[in-house]
């Protein structure tokens, strides 16, 4: 092992993942990156994930583990770094997988790496080849996340700044990550490349965190440069006046398309009335009532 490398940690929150976590505890031990660990934090499993962990530990010996109850996904994210002996830790769902054996390498043998307290790229998700992320300015930050399967972050910055905040139940991420961005003496670089395969689908996908987002303004305040912070909030306000607008016309398009249906339906309508209208008028009988209609006329 090469110890002149920086030592990652990949922290794995777990709870009953028997079907998945194999894949991504091969996704981490497939890496050509020599100088690894990987903690999985597992949640008292009992779908058989701590029967599979204990198995695979035997064969790798990078992997750790532990099974014990805890209080959500950032309480095992927060123990992962509490047991992390990397310089770096890492983040990766236990439904999720490093994009390709050389990720690691490839990030860590970046030279924007050696000055930076904060590295980040973008994932993709599942098996649909979609990209989500890019870079980000403070200012986007505050509209969207970066998925914390694209960051790899200094350990003593939690150390140093605190770790993630377990009263947001979802996103607490989002908190830690406008934490540090916000933080103008801390570098933060970023390198295009697809870290993770990520799993849609997850905890924090499917439950909004409302207090995080009802705490916003407060975050704000609490870590932002006063002379930004009144910005950064107006930038708030156009967000949800841009979110009211965009389901406005989102509402009109569905109201323009019923219009537009009902409009097909019509026209077929009147196409059929046509249709037998011109059989009326090829019969018999329209032709005898025409005859009589010009006498009618000529009496009157």
């Amino acid at each position: 092992m090469d110890t002149n490398l920086p030592k990652v940690s990949v922290i794995t929150p777990a709870l009953n993942a028997r079907s998945v976590i194999e894949a991504c505890i091969l996704s981490v031990a497939g890496q050509t990156y020599p100088n690894i660990e990987h903690l999985v934090l597992d949640a008292r499993s009992t779908d058989g994930t701590q029967e599979l962990l204990a198995s695979l530990a035997g064969r790798y010996k990078h992997l750790r583990w532990i099974s014990e109850d805890d209080n959500g996904i950032y309480d095992a994210m927060n123990k992962g770094i509490i047991m992390a002996e990397g310089e770096w830790v890492y983040f990766l769902g236990s439904d999720d997988i490093l994009k390709n054996c050389d990720v690691l390498t490839t990030i860590f043998s970046s030279r924007e790496v050696a000055s930076s307290d904060i590295v980040y790229g973008y994932n993709e998700f599942g098996d649909k080849n979609e990209t989500f992320g890019g870079q980000f300015s403070l200012a986007k930050l505050l509209i969207q996340n970066i998925c914390h399967q694209a960051m790899f972050y200094k350990k003593e910055l939690f150390e140093k700044y605190g770790c993630y905040d377990q009263s947001y139940r979802s996103w607490s991420d989002w908190e830690m990550n406008i934490r540090l961005f916000a933080n103008e003496t801390l570098a933060i670089a970023y390198l295009p490349v697809v870290i993770a395969k990520y799993a849609t689908g997850g905890y924090s996908d499917c439950n909004r965190d409302e207090k995080l987002l009802n705490d916003l303004p407060e975050i704000i305040n609490k870590y932002i440069n006063p002379q930004h912070a009144a910005a950064y909030k107006e930038l708030l306000v156009q967000q949800k006046t841009i979110i009211w607008l965009q389901q406005q016309c989102q509402n009109r398009d569905a109201e323009m398309q019923n219009m537009a249906s009902r409009s097909v339906e019509l026209n077929r309508q009147i196409e059929s009335l046509g249709g037998e209208l011109e059989s009326i008028k090829s019969s018999r009988m329209w032709k005898i009532l025409k005859k009589y209609r010009k006498i009618e006329r000529l009496i009157s």
